[in-house]
């Protein structure tokens, strides 16, 4: 019969495969990587071509939230923040609205995840059509190429730079870490 250290040994052995086990299946399943055909340093984004990481099951137009924006949508209802799209970027350029760029990665970025929750706050209280905000892959496995031509384009060196746009022209590139209130005075200031 087995002693009660015995047992506990056994348990805790069995919860450490059991954990290793989840992260091997969480990290696996993470790793996609985005096609990319007719690049080169060169090209304007506004030329790149870039096939979808995960192309729709037909051939349907992708969905359209409630914002007329393809991206997805992460926060706000009148002030939208979205997963990068380059249609979308390209049509608030045209529209002259007030532009946050957040670059961001997906792969154990501490102050990334840090800023997740005062940003998406600060795009739910907001309520200014001519405000959108764009959260962008940096260097990680889902990182684009018109994602990485940006990065480029703004002179970006790390994850959680966010950089803040007006009629296309860069008003503010910052690092630090900001809360709530620090997103909405700082994106906020730029309207006119």
């Amino acid at each position: 019969m087995a002693t009660r250290g015995e047992k506990m040994n056994t348990s805790m052995i069995s919860g450490k495969i059991l954990f290793m086990l989840f992260i091997v299946l969480f990290l696996g399943g993470c790793a996609t990587t985005p096609e990319v055909s007719n690049i080169n340093d060169k090209t304007p984004p506004s030329q790149i071509s870039i096939a979808p990481v995960n192309p729709p099951a037909s051939d349907t137009t992708p969905e359209v939230h409630k914002t007329g924006y393809l991206g997805t949508l992460l926060a706000g209802d009148k002030t939208p923040l979205l997963d990068l799209n380059r249609q979308d970027y390209e049509e608030a350029l045209s529209e002259k609205k007030v532009i946050f760029l957040y670059f961001y990665s997906s792969d154990n970025c501490p102050v990334c995840e840090s800023d997740r929750k005062p940003l998406y706050d600060a795009f739910n209280e907001m309520s200014n059509s001519n405000i959108i905000g764009f959260r962008i892959n940096y260097e990680d496995v889902n990182t684009d190429a018109f994602e990485e031509k940006l990065a480029t384009d703004f002179d970006v060196e790390g994850p959680h730079t966010k950089i803040i746009l007006q009629d296309g022209v860069v008003k503010q590139t910052v690092t630090s870490t900001w809360n709530k209130n620090d997103y909405i005075n700082q994106i906020t200031r730029y309207l006119e």
